[in-house]
């Protein structure tokens, strides 16, 4: 065998194990950064937990507007909520800064840590 035919056979080796281990190589290339996960997760069920907030607050002011509750339990149940939803703000800027205990915090993990800035949660007749 010539030196070009054992250079050709080598080069072509290569070009196969390359197309062959090319998903193996890329995933370790591009895996993604654990930290960033945990962080945006969070991020994601505090958002989450806000929304719920906004559209508790939103409700409320609704059931006020149709006389379903007195002006007396609109304020108390709104003075709650707006205050929650001020501590999920909190947290986000928290979030932004760095991130929240565990890099595979687990759904619970996220709940009781959202929860434990909450304080306990009040009981109310709105969901």
């Amino acid at each position: 065998m010539s030196i070009g035919g054992v250079v050709f056979l080598i080069l072509l080796t290569a070009a196969v194990a390359f197309w062959v281990l090319r998903p193996v190589i890329l995933q370790r290339w591009g895996k993604p950064n654990v930290a960033q996960d945990a962080i945006q997760k969070q991020r994601e069920r505090v958002l989450t937990y806000y929304e719920r907030v906004l559209s508790n607050v939103r409700d409320l002011d609704d059931d006020l507007a149709t006389e379903k509750i007195h002006p007396e339990e609109h304020a108390q149940e709104r003075v709650v909520w707006v205050e929650r939803g001020v501590t999920l703000l909190a947290l986000l800027d928290q979030l932004k800064e760095r991130a929240i205990t565990q890099e595979n915090a687990t759904d619970a993990e996220i709940d009781a840590l959202i929860e434990t800035n909450l304080g306990a949660p009040k009981e109310s007749g709105i969901s």
